[in-house]
């Protein structure tokens, strides 16, 4: 039996007991959430041979109503847990692609190109809706004449949240210290403000993984006539929370 309910087809409102999916505990516990989410509390412990009802699915956590009147959320992996009518245990669909869409922080490397030289970055992000994120991101990058580093500040626009393949937008600013090779380059270090506007793809992997592609262009504001634009490309590896 596979199970893969959806909130949007399952409305508690509209359906009687005998049309949800029904299931027994096999193990030895299994704890009820009062929300879908390990930061909410735990209230009921469901024990072996507890009979539940499964109601919806939000994520990795699922809505069910045990044989004693108790109604809360449960771990999806709990769900595998449990044994069908039909005697065999609970298969799950796990919406790892959903839990993508709907997480809340992720961080990761990522490394290649900024303006002719090597450059490594590390980020974290925030969101705080499905298509808008705050991103800090700290970056330096190595030369044969100079070398850099900078602080970024950016928010981030992902107009289709849901796809395995996201596109995404980003614009922010930061400072950038440049630090020429004194041996070859008779300037002083300096540090400059700048601004960042870019664009590049999230790619869903599998389990808290995917894979972060960019393109960014850093206009650095100099105290000279002219200021600097560089291009700046990268990839690499990030996880989600």
């Amino acid at each position: 039996m596979l199970f893969a309910l959806n909130s949007a087809v399952f409305a508690e409102d509209k359906y009687s007991p005998e049309d949800y999916i029904s299931a027994t505990i096999a193990e030895a516990y299994v704890e009820l959430h009062t929300g879908p989410g390990r930061g909410y509390p735990v209230f009921y412990i469901a024990e072996r041979g507890e009979k539940i009802q499964l109601l919806k699915q939000r994520t990795n956590w699922v809505k069910v109503h045990t044989s004693r009147g108790k109604e809360g959320w449960v771990k999806l992996e709990s769900i595998a847990k449990t044994i069908g009518q039909d005697g065999q245990p609970t298969a799950v669909n796990i919406q790892q692609l959903d839990e993508f869409a709907d997480r809340k922080w992720e961080m990761g490397f990522m490394a290649g190109d900024f303006g002719g030289t090597d450059v490594i970055t590390g980020y974290a992000g925030y969101h705080f809706t499905r298509n808008l994120s705050i991103e800090l991101a700290g970056t330096e990058n190595f030369g044969d004449f100079s070398s850099g580093q900078s602080a970024i500040v950016s928010l981030v626009h992902q107009p289709f949240p849901t796809w395995r393949y996201s596109p995404f937008f980003t614009l922010g600013g930061g400072v950038r210290k440049t630090n020429p090779r004194s041996t070859l380059v008779e300037t002083e270090d300096r540090t400059d403000d700048v601004l960042v506007a870019g664009a590049g793809v999230r790619i869903y992997l599998s389990d808290r993984f995917f894979l972060r592609a960019q393109y960014k262009k850093h206009t650095v504001l100099t105290n000279r006539d002219d200021d600097i634009e560089v291009e700046e490309w990268k990839i690499g590896l990030s996880a989600f929370f």
